[in-house]
């Protein structure tokens, strides 16, 4: 079996289901994740094996990118920039494995190898298109790939130095340098990345067919991984997907975290129960009225841009100093 591992770079404050995603690590037995961070997560949380944590600094990484890439990154968010040099500044961590990459942590993880399978990991340099999940070929042509630059093509320098505007080069550049040098990407992993601005669970991407791409809840489990629920032609649907991605959605535990099951509907966690057609129309749908809705995305906007600044200011940068 093809060994691969996931990096995760993370400071500031982890999201409220956390432990939610560490138990979807953990159920993907076979997948290593590297955690790297300041926080003392075995307080809070319970780590599985499966999940390595080692404990840096962010100005002792900041100093290491800028030892190798005459830049460093200002604060904690501007490491997805990075994303594509994850194998070069953890280089160490990444020795021995088929397949490295990096991941979000505001999502659940499914049964991932029911969909990166070997078949899959022997034919493909690249897995996935999307910055929140992404697997690299742990050879040296592919993970070299980035510092190719073509006219016209964003390019990883650019992204680092902020020339270029917003890059996305994680998620866009990278993807374009590949079907430029003629290496191939696997894109054909069903995920859920929800709309940020529907309260209802409606996914980006067309993955899904339009007509399903409504009235759809979730259901976790440790037997069966991750399904997506949905009504159609009169009756109950489930696939099994590889993620739930919330993309900053806020989220409610109305669960145990040792939960073995639940249900994930708009905008909560919930225990698992029997479901039938009316009881899933009913999880599924908008409850409240558009205009509360928007004044709730107004206040976690106004929050989200308090803790910025607070974590900004928290890792302000010495290193030019």
């Amino acid at each position: 079996m093809k060994s691969i591992l996931f990096i995760l770079p993370y400071w500031g404050n982890f999201p409220n289901y956390f432990q939610l995603w560490l138990n979807s690590c953990k159920f993907n037995e076979t997948i290593d994740w590297l955690i790297v961070t300041d926080i003392n997560l075995s307080q809070r949380y319970r780590v599985p094996k499966n999940v390595k944590v080692e404990y840096v600094s962010f100005n002792s990484l900041q100093k290491k990118a800028k030892d190798k890439y005459s830049i460093a990154p200002l604060y904690p968010y501007d490491l997805c920039k990075y994303r594509v040099v994850y194998h070069e500044l953890f280089e160490e961590f990444c020795i021995g494995y088929d397949f490295w990459g990096f991941c979000d942590c505001d999502l659940i993880w499914g049964n991932l190898r029911s969909f990166i399978t070997d078949e899959v990991l022997n034919s493909y340099d690249k897995i996935s298109w999307r910055g929140h999940m992404t697997l690299f070929k742990n050879i040296d042509r592919v993970n070299q790939a980035y510092k190719n630059e073509f006219e016209g093509f964003k390019t990883f320098r650019g992204c680092i130095n902020n020339t270029e505007g917003i890059n996305l080069f994680d998620e866009v550049g990278i993807n374009k340098i590949f079907d430029k040098l003629g290496y191939s990407i696997y894109k054909k992993i069903p995920f859920a990345d929800l709309k940020i601005r529907q309260f209802n669970f409606i996914c980006l991407h067309n993955i899904f067919p339009e007509n399903t791409n409504i009235n759809q809840i979730f259901h976790w489990s440790v037997e069966g991984g991750l399904e997506r629920i949905y009504i159609d032609h009169g009756g109950i649907k489930r696939e099994q997907i590889a993620y739930v991605h919330f993309l900053k959605r806020p989220m409610k535990m109305c669960i145990k975290e040792t939960e073995n099951s639940f249900l994930i509907v708009p905008n909560k966690f919930i225990p698992d129960q029997e479901l039938s057609i009316n009881s899933v129309l009913c999880l599924s749908k908008d409850k409240i009225y558009w205009n509360y809705w928007m004044s709730r995305l107004t206040f976690n906007f106004i929050k989200n841009k308090i803790k910025c600044l607070l974590t900004q200011q928290k890792y302000k940068p010495d290193i030019y100093n």
